[in-house]
């Protein structure tokens, strides 16, 4: 073997470790119990509803993952919405950066549930918000 193939080769493959460490990692990171609640604290605040996922993983080809979500009405319980998965497409550089910038957002086999009393749909109500001056 040459001998500048056999430390090029070294290199690469502790790149090649590294980088899948780091995957890994993040992977365990989203998984955690902390960073689940995080995120389903989060959401139901923005969607007002109270928010359920069954897990999360990231990968470097398909971003971030939700799977299993659904939205509650917090005053009766009943699902408002569902969906398989909640895929979003995060870039890496601005995570490193601490920053998350969302590039594309997508769901599988979503289903919005409405309510119907005798007469009326019931729909939820919107949760009115006070913008920033």
């Amino acid at each position: 073997m040459n001998k500048f193939a056999k430390p090029i080769l070294l290199a690469a493959a502790l790149a090649l470790s590294l980088v899948v460490a780091l995957f890994l990692g993040i992977n365990l990171y989203l998984q955690s119990d902390a960073v689940q609640e995080r995120v389903r604290q989060t959401a139901s605040e923005a969607l007002g509803g109270e928010l359920s996922m069954k897990g999360t993983s990231f990968t470097p080809w398909g971003g971030l993952t939700l799977a299993e979500i659904q939205l509650r009405d917090p005053g009766t319980g009943d699902v408002l919405f569902e969906s398989d998965y909640l895929r979003f497409r995060v870039p890496l550089l601005p995570l490193l950066a601490q920053r998350v910038v969302i590039t594309s957002a997508s769901l599988v086999n979503p289903t919005i549930i409405w309510q119907q009393d005798r007469t009326t749909w019931r729909l939820p109500s919107p949760k009115t918000r006070e913008r920033p001056v």
